[in-house]
């Protein structure tokens, strides 16, 4: 029986100075939306000026997402901090899980926290999702 691979990348970008609260709602309702079309699960977090998003799918899919994600213009400094095959997904169940972290009051996002302990969640992942949840807080 052959196994499929999957595809799965991580990357950071900086949010442009003119993003809006909508704009916001609006990469994660068009995330989930085409991420369920297209076989995509992974999370995208938001820091108030960076993004980190996790991408897990069929290669030519996850090629093709980064492709247009590179190209929005609602952020700039596109990252690929770590790509890797593997048989078997990090978040089966997210679509598009989303969390916005609130760094001024140094709140920790329960979601994100939650979702980072799921058992199908790699360790590197996790360290990966951690340090950018320190970032701007003079951690």
């Amino acid at each position: 029986m052959l196994i499929a691979q999957l595809d799965s990348v991580i990357y950071i970008s900086n949010a442009n100075p003119n993003l809006t609260e909508s704009d916001l709602i609006d990469i994660i309702e068009v995330s989930q939306r085409n991420n369920s079309f297209y076989g995509i699960t992974g999370i995208l977090c938001f820091n108030g000026t960076n993004f980190i998003q996790f991408l897990e799918g069929d290669r030519d899919m996850i090629n093709a997402r980064v492709n247009l994600i590179e190209s929005d213009s609602r952020h700039h400094g596109m990252v690929i901090i770590r790509r890797r095959i593997s048989q078997d997904r990090e978040f089966p169940g997210w679509r598009m899980a989303s969390s916005v972290i609130d760094t001024k009051a140094y709140k920790t996002d329960q979601k994100l926290v939650d979702l980072l302990e799921i058992d199908t969640v790699t360790q590197e992942t996790r360290e990966i999702f951690n340090n950018f949840r320190s970032l701007g807080r003079g951690v």
